[in-house]
């Protein structure tokens, strides 16, 4: 049965009194064994491609479990701003702030990447709907500490500065401005549920 289109081309090569030399038998045998060896060829491709799949599958499986556990940490880190009201460490916290952003740049590209992978892999796509969350909740600890150091620095240049050089018009249009935000801000962080006096006794203080 392995090699009956071999004995079938024989026959007809035969039946047309075909004139066949000891090469031209050698060489369809060669070519009987070739055809016959396609299919154990496909197979052993197919088994190579299938492991292939599950080693990417596997890598991209252990990478979005990675990238979840590191958002839970990052989220940690913003949840730490609720207690923070140490006056004396604003620029600190300004600092943290930015290294969060920074941080949530390059976790929104590795998250794109993830998603991409997914939907090539045939996979439902993850929203991981944690990491928006997280950068719409540290704005209010930007605003805030990024006021305080405002608000500290201006007070400092009236106060230490030249009297005479002041622009009062300027002056009183920031004075509006900083305590309108710091209202705002207090309100915010006094009616959050749960409310958060820390950051909230801050504002008032700028207030």
């Amino acid at each position: 049965a392995e090699f009956d289109d071999l004995r079938h081309w024989l026959t007809c090569a035969y039946n047309l009194q075909l004139v066949m030399k000891e090469d031209d038998y050698q060489q369809s045998v060669d070519c009987a064994r070739r055809m016959h060896s396609i299919e154990e060829f496909l197979g052993e491709r197919d088994a190579s491609t299938k492991s292939h799949r599950n080693d990417i599958e596997t890598r991209e499986g252990q990478r979005r479990a990675e990238f979840s556990d590191l958002l839970t940490k990052l989220e940690k880190r913003v949840k730490r701003f609720e207690e923070y009201s140490n006056t004396r460490k604003a620029e600190d916290y300004m600092i943290e702030i930015e290294e969060l952003k920074q941080e949530f740049a390059i976790q929104e590209k590795d998250m794109n990447d993830i998603n991409e992978k997914e939907e090539r892999l045939g996979w439902d796509m993850t929203e991981f709907d944690n990491l928006p969350k997280m950068v719409e909740a540290l704005e209010p600890y930007e605003k805030l500490w990024s006021l305080y150091v405002e608000a500290k620095r201006v007070l400092n240049a009236w106060q230490n500065g030249p009297v005479f050089e002041l622009d009062a018009e300027q002056v009183e249009n920031e004075c509006s401005t900083m305590w309108r935000t710091s209202y705002q801000l207090a309100a915010k962080f006094e009616y959050d549920d749960p409310p958060q006096p820390q950051p909230a006794s801050v504002a008032t203080k700028i207030k």
